[in-house]
Order: C-alpha cells, then sequence, then structure tokens
C-alpha cells in the first residue's frame, strides 16, 4: 500500500514535477549534493554530536597514486561499535565501498576510521530497483 502524505509532513516527497529543474533541459535535478535533502533546517555540528560521515576512497582522475576520501553520505553513531547508514552507501566495486568513518566535524574534534569491506553489514534483504529501494539499511 502506497501512501500521500501531505506537503508539511516530514514523511512528504516531493514529486518530480516540485523539484528543482536544470535550466537547460528542465529535468528535475535530484542528485545535487545541496539540493539531496528537502524541508530540512541548517544545524550547527554541535546540535548533533553521534552525526557521522561515510566516505569512500576515490583515485585523482589519471593519477593512480593521488587517494582522497569522498564523503559520500551520513550515518549515526549508534553505540561504541556501529554506525548505521544506508545500504546505498556501499557499492559493490572498489571505490564505491565504504572505506572511511569520521566522528565529530567540527574541525577540532575529529577522528577518522579506516574500515575494511568485510566490516560493513549491508541488510540481507537489501534491494535495488529502477523505481524503488528496500532496506537500505
Amino acid at each position: 500500500m502506497a501512501f500521500r502524505y501531505k506537503k508539511g509532513s516530514p514523511k512528504y516527497l516531493p514529486k518530480a514535477d516540485e523539484c528543482i529543474k536544470d535550466q537547460k533541459t528542465q529535468s528535475p535535478i535530484f542528485r545535487t549534493r545541496k539540493l539531496m535533502i528537502f524541508g530540512g533546517d541548517e544545524a550547527k555540528h554541535e546540535d548533533y554530536p553521534f552525526s557521522t560521515r561515510v566516505g569512500v576512497t576515490r583515485y585523482q582522475r589519471g593519477v593512480e597514486s593521488e587517494k582522497y576520501t569522498d564523503w559520500v553520505c551520513g550515518g549515526t553513531l549508534i553505540n561504541s561499535w556501529y554506525i548505521i547508514t544506508a545500504a546505498h552507501c556501499h557499492g559493490v566495486n572498489e571505490g564505491m565501498q565504504i572505506t572511511r568513518v569520521r566522528l565529530g566535524g567540527d574541525g577540532l574534534f575529529e577522528q577518522d576510521f579506516a574500515i575494511k569491506s568485510k566490516d560493513v553489514i549491508v541488510h540481507e534483504r537489501y534491494k535495488r530497483c529502477l523505481t524503488t529501494v528496500q532496506n537500505d539499511i
């Protein structure tokens, strides 16, 4: 059963025609990083001390030895050992798999941890289709 939440509800998701559109093509923009959260408010780093950044290791184009971390997702520290994030953040191919987690984020108390692929647990019934994602955790 599908529900259609009213505008203003925290569960409301906009229709494609309600999203910001590309100026040239008039196609909805869904993946622009600054536009990925709908209905959110600006927050300070100290407002959510259990927030984390989840990153993947990328290589500088054309320079195999130049690595950097691309912080692609957020997560929440749920105890001393585990961070919960979306399953789609951990891809199948190298370069798309979670390799780093950052706690903190105010520049003063940041702490990075290296993550091995074998330490990432994806929901056993995670499924990504063309139009839906199931068990994305």
